[in-house]
C-alpha cells in the first residue's frame, strides 16, 4: 500500500498539532496556579491522543479505500 497521499495528507494536520502541544506545554511551564497545571495538563493529554487518533482514522479510511477498489476491480 503507498502511503505517500496519506502522508501528503496528514502532514498539514499533524504539523498543526504540533503547533498547538508546544503551546499548550509553553503554558504548562509558565502557569503559576497548580490547578490551572493541572487543567492544562489535561487538555495536553487530549490533544496528544487526539492527534494519534487522527492518525488512526486516516490510515484506517487508507486501508478500507483500498480494500475496496481491490473488490470492485
Amino acid at each position: 500500500m503507498d502511503l505517500s497521499p496519506i502522508a501528503t495528507t496528514l502532514a498539514p494536520v499533524l504539523e498543526s498539532n504540533a503547533n498547538i502541544l508546544e503551546n499548550l506545554q509553553t503554558a504548562i511551564d509558565n502557569v503559576e496556579s497548580e490547578k490551572d497545571k493541572e487543567a492544562l495538563n489535561n487538555l495536553y493529554l487530549a490533544a496528544d491522543h487526539l492527534s494519534d487518533l487522527t492518525i488512526f482514522v486516516f490510515i484506517s479510511l487508507s486501508v478500507n479505500q483500498q480494500a475496496l477498489r481491490r473488490s470492485i476491480w
